[in-house]
């Protein structure tokens, strides 16, 4: 693998730099818990893929580089060309950039995007976790992230409903020769 020049995106250091950023939408279910969803030019899930790229400030605006969840709505990103790994101490280990106004997600990981271990929340103002604390480490493969918006947070309507995701990165990542 070339190029593996590291890179530092909301203050967090990615060693296998670009790399280090989900690749693929497994699945995007807006109305997953029921309430509204995102609008034209919100909800397209690719949007969330690779390293950030949010051209706005504030509040989202359409096709502004982000996908909205929709109010309880559900995403699973993949890396394909890396895995999430533990850092095998309590550093940060996965960054969830959220924008606009903050809004929880809960985010599980998985190995196989089958079993889903819940590692906690996530929000523009408390991005990362600690997957260690969770029983991972650095012999961790983890290949799959959801996100599922957190549905009494935020507006109830609207075109951006539901927390606003830019990208997913993993902090202690390694390479995946697959």
């Amino acid at each position: 693998i070339e190029n593996l020049t590291p890179t530092i995106e909301g203050g967090q250091v990615f060693e296998i730099g670009n790399f280090a950023f989900a690749d693929a939408v497994a699945s995007y279910t807006p109305n997953f818990g029921g309430g509204p969803t995102a609008g034209a030019g919100f909800n397209d899930p690719t949007q969330a893929l690779l390293a950030p790229n949010f051209s706005g400030s504030g509040e989202p605006l359409a096709d502004e580089n982000i996908v909205s969840l929709g109010r309880g709505g559900r995403m699973v990103l993949e890396f394909t060309n890396n895995f999430l790994t533990g850092s095998n101490d309590a550093d940060p280990d996965l960054m969830i950039f959220e924008v606009g106004d903050s809004e929880e997600v809960i985010v599980e990981i998985s190995a196989d995007g089958a079993t889903y271990t819940n590692v906690g929340r996530a929000s523009a103002a408390s991005p990362t976790i600690d997957i260690d604390a969770f029983g991972f480490d650095r012999n961790s493969r983890i290949a799959f992230v959801r996100l599922t918006d957190v549905a009494n947070q935020g507006s109830v309507d609207g075109e951006s409903v539901g927390a606003d995701i830019d990208a997913v990165g993993a902090i202690s990542s390694i390479t995946a020769e697959r």
